[in-house]
Order: structure tokens, then C-alpha cells, then sequence
């Protein structure tokens, strides 16, 4: 209502008022049974809404906005959104990651890790990187 008072009713009573409103050429007063009785004058009427479409009408006449990510931010606030969804892509790639890196290896996985690492320790022991040792043989 214009008034600033607000009035929550069905959808059904709803398509009945808007039948009202929309069928005349002038002011006129209906009465709401659902509230009471109540008579209100339709020139008061100024909209109709759902409680999520009210709530945003509220918050933007408090002076927030809502950005481009759909997060209601206070009037002057700098909107770190973006930000903040990097990062949580960034936490949740590492996540994955170091739950990838737990799972274990297959034996095609484990055989070519062995293997580069065999090369690696060949060409440090060429290099005199490291010096030649025994070879033990690793359980895994």
C-alpha cells in the first residue's frame, strides 16, 4: 500500500483484486475478507509482491545493491565477490588436487614412476651428483 503498510494474501484473493484493478476507470473500494474484512481504496493499492521480491524492495530503500555475483552489499561497500569466488576456485582446486594425490597409484602408474626415477638416479651418478650405491629393491 501506499500508506506503507503491508498486506499478505493468497494467490487466489490476489487474482481477484488484480481482476479489479485491471476491469476499472477509477478509484473504487473492495473489502478483503481474508484480512478481516478490511476495506482499501485501490488507488492505495501499489503493488503486489512475493516475500523475496518485498525483502529485495527492502533492502534496496535501506540503500544496499545487489552485484553482478546475486550478494547484497551496504550502500558504499566495495564489492569483493569476484575475489572472494577465486578464492574458493583456487581452495577447491587444491583440494581436488591433494585428493587426487592420496588415492592410490595403479601399478601402470607405479612401474613409470619407478622407471623415471631409476633414470633420475642414473644420470645424478653420472654426473657425480650422487655417489654410486647399492640398489635396494622397494616394497610398495
Amino acid at each position: 500500500m501506499k500508506s506503507g503498510l503491508v498486506h499478505w494474501i493468497s494467490p487466489e484473493t490476489w487474482d481477484k483484486i488484480s481482476g479489479v484493478l485491471a476491469s476499472q476507470s477509477g478509484h473504487q473500494f473492495i473489502r478483503i475478507s481474508e484480512l478481516g474484512g478490511i476495506t482499501i481504496n485501490t488507488a492505495e493499492v501499489e503493488g503486489a509482491y512475493t516475500a523475496e521480491q518485498y525483502a529485495d524492495i527492502l533492502k534496496i530503500k535501506q540503500g544496499m545493491y545487489q552485484c553482478i555475483y546475486k550478494q547484497w552489499h551496504q550502500k558504499r561497500d566495495t564489492c569483493d565477490c569476484a575475489r572472494e569466488l577465486e578464492k574458493k576456485r583456487k581452495h577447491d582446486k587444491e583440494e581436488k588436487e591433494r585428493q587426487e594425490d592420496s588415492k592410490p597409484r595403479t601399478p601402470e602408474e607405479q612401474a613409470q614412476l619407478a622407471e623415471t626415477l631409476r633414470r633420475n638416479r642414473e644420470i645424478l651418478e653420472a654426473r657425480g651428483v650422487l655417489g654410486k650405491s647399492k640398489r635396494v629393491q622397494l616394497k610398495t
